[in-house]
């Protein structure tokens, strides 16, 4: 027990000195935390095809995708009931590519691919093929998109089993709004913060574990989190009040005086 409760309070004393860490900016317009977002997409070019893109925030935004064509009897085609996609994501976050989409049983020889850049919204792009067709105005439309809701860092770990790959993830970071923009926590603290909590929960299963002494990590811990150390320090509000009073201070005068002082495309791909 001794131990554990040492372990908890080095882990506070290393909050305290990474706490302060400058913070790194987010996404633009950023929700409260990041979130892996999973879109669904329908093209109507010959019988359709349906398209699963999952987009994860981490690393500029890695992106999986998969899909097939549907047949005339509104199966998915036995022969290639799934097509193989490389998609990337566009460094803004708005566009998709696929480069290439792979499937058997295309047209003029097999497999087929083609590859196109589209708005993550859905919208209208051009397609090029494998046989050399390029096709204006082919229309994609995003028919759903499910965001993840992890409160936390810890919450993401903690459905992903733990691991060091969850623990380095940035999803789950925390993010807090400065100034009109998102912003987060550098990645030392969003670690130490996962770690944490990994610990404050496997505290908390403990029966033997002091009450008192889980509290007041899990507190320090939400102080981080919400953008202020809590740790003896000023808040970033009391800071900025003792700046700003500070630039506003009056000059004494001196005796001798006063000192003022921003269409419808081919059926092929």
């Amino acid at each position: 027990m001794k131990r554990r409760m040492l372990i908890a309070l080095t882990s506070v004393g290393l909050l305290v000195g990474v706490a302060a860490a400058p913070a790194i900016a987010g996404a633009p317009g950023g929700v409260a935390r990041y979130q892996i977002t999973t879109n669904t997409y329908s093209m109507a070019i010959g019988y359709g095809h349906t398209y699963t893109v999952v987009i994860n925030p981490c690393d500029g935004g890695a992106v999986t995708a998969t899909g097939w064509q549907w047949g005339a009897d509104g199966n998915p085609l036995v022969h290639n009931p799934d097509e193989t996609i490389t998609a990337t994501l566009s460094s803004d976050g708005t566009m998709l590519t696929f480069n290439p989409a792979v499937y058997v049983g295309g047209w003029g020889g097999s497999p087929y691919s083609w590859w196109g850049t589209f708005p993550v919204g859905g919208g209208t792009f051009t397609a090029y093929d494998s046989l050399g067709n390029v096709y204006p105005g082919v229309v994609i439309t995003l028919t759903s998109t499910t965001p993840t809701t992890y409160k936390n860092h810890g919450d993401y770990v903690s459905s992903m089993g733990g691991g060091a790959d969850a623990a380095h993830s940035c999803i789950g970071m925390p993010m807090k709004p400065a100034d009109g923009a998102a912003e987060t926590r550098g990645p030392d603290v969003a670690r130490l913060v996962a770690h944490l909590e990994a610990l404050v929960a496997r505290l908390q299963a403990d029966t033997k574990a002091n009450a008192h002494a889980v509290a007041a990590i899990q507190k320090h811990v939400d102080a981080v989190k919400a953008g202020d150390s809590g740790l003896g320090r000023a808040s970033n509000a009391d800071a900025k009040a003792a700046a700003k009073a500070k630039a506003t201070k009056p000059t004494l005068p001196s005796k001798a005086k006063d000192h003022p002082t921003p269409g419808d495309p081919p059926s092929k791909p």
